[in-house]
């Protein structure tokens, strides 16, 4: 019996191919196509670009199963996952509860 756990992305396989863009311009298609260039057999893809995605981008990611993540989603995974990260990790990015009223 194979036991098989799912990351916070859906992945199963233990090889995730990443690539990370920080800017404020979009990912297109060719960049996308890049990264499965570069995809060995069996690896998971994972595309994070904190400028978002272009249409036509989004359309190749899922002809190919890439997971893209935008900023907005990059926090969000970073706020929930935040607790269970380990503290040397936690250590580069310092965040801090607050609680607001409302």
């Amino acid at each position: 019996m194979k036991l098989v756990i799912k990351d916070a992305f859906g992945f199963e396989q233990p090889i995730i191919k990443v690539q990370v863009k920080h800017r404020k311009s979009t990912a297109g298609s060719p960049e996308i196509q890049q990264l499965l260039g570069a995809n060995p057999l069996k690896a998971n893809c994972l595309f994070v670009s904190t400028g978002g995605f272009t249409s036509q981008a989004m359309i190749v990611a899922k002809q190919n199963s890439v997971k893209l993540v935008d900023l907005e989603e990059l926090v969000q995974l970073i706020i929930e996952w935040y607790e269970l990260m380990p503290n040397d990790t936690r250590a580069l990015l310092p965040l801090q509860k607050m609680y607001v009223p409302e």
